[in-house]
């Protein structure tokens, strides 16, 4: 499966770069595949055994600006997560009913408050909050970080300017073969050092924009951050990685309007 996948990237690749001679001439001397490689790939290299100039961690705080099919209370919200390739994470989110934490250490995953997720968890379908898998870790081959970004379909959608500063603008999505559709991406863009400042993600029945405020890259991050505090120890739940995603859209998703009843 793996072969099979790295096939299609190099297939991909060629593809793209011919297609790049015949395109029309981009804006500035950098087209939008090399500007979008650049702009992800510091994130990606986290993942592979050489890392970004040695780090494989990450401290990452976003601003929600806008949403549509979420709770409106998120708007304005600040998450705040920590990764560290290939199996860690820390992640204080916002929710309608305050803030939650989860956190990933190996194949255990936690999250706090427990009184306010245990009933959301006991209400998922039983193949969603109970059966248990395998999770996976994120790590790369150098050969297959730097081809990663071709799974992207990208398009140039121009440049803004704003506060004095200018933004080259992407629009991304995916390939078929992903089955995700309806998923996409705009993306703006730094030219001058090609840092991702904003991005903004549809999926088929949501979207959200994210201001990006805060991207610090380590080598790594002390132990103690992927555990609970002593204060938190006495109201976790432990979630099932199967379940993550549908507690997170319960707490999330703007529940859709009941029809009137005729009368």
């Amino acid at each position: 499966m793996k072969a099979k996948v790295i096939r299609s990237l190099f297939l991909l690749t060629w593809t793209m770069l011919a297609h790049s001679i015949d395109a029309q001439p981009e804006e500035a001397s950098q087209n939008r595949f090399d500007l979008l490689a650049k702009a992800l790939s510091p994130f990606i290299a986290l993942a592979t055994p050489n890392g970004n100039d040695g780090n494989h961690a990450l401290d990452l705080q976003v601003l929600i600006l806008e949403t549509s099919g979420l709770a409106p209370e998120l708007k304005g919200g600040r998450p705040h997560i920590s990764f560290e390739a290939p199996d860690k994470l820390l992640a204080q989110i916002s929710a309608p009913s305050g803030v939650i934490t989860i956190g990933r250490h190996g194949d255990k995953v936690w999250a706090f408050p427990g009184r306010q997720l245990q009933p959301l968890l006991d209400r998922l379908p039983t193949e969603a909050g109970k059966k248990r898998t395998k999770l996976s870790s994120f790590h790369f081959t150098q050969a297959e970080a730097v081809l990663l970004p071709a799974l992207l379909p990208v398009r140039a959608a121009g440049s803004v300017s704003v506060g004095g500063s200018t933004f080259r603008v992407l629009d991304v999505g995916l390939m078929p073969e992903l089955k995700m559709t309806g998923w996409s991406a705009r993306v703006w863009i730094r030219p001058e050092n090609e840092s991702i400042a904003q991005i903004a993600v549809h999926s088929p029945s949501w979207s959200a924009t994210l201001l990006i405020e805060k991207t610090d890259f380590a080598a790594s991050f002390p132990p103690e951050t992927w555990e609970p505090t002593a204060d938190q120890r006495a109201d976790l739940v432990e979630i099932p990685m199967r379940a993550l995603m549908p507690l997170l859209e319960r707490l999330w998703r703007v529940a859709p309007a009941t029809p009137a009843r005729s009368r």
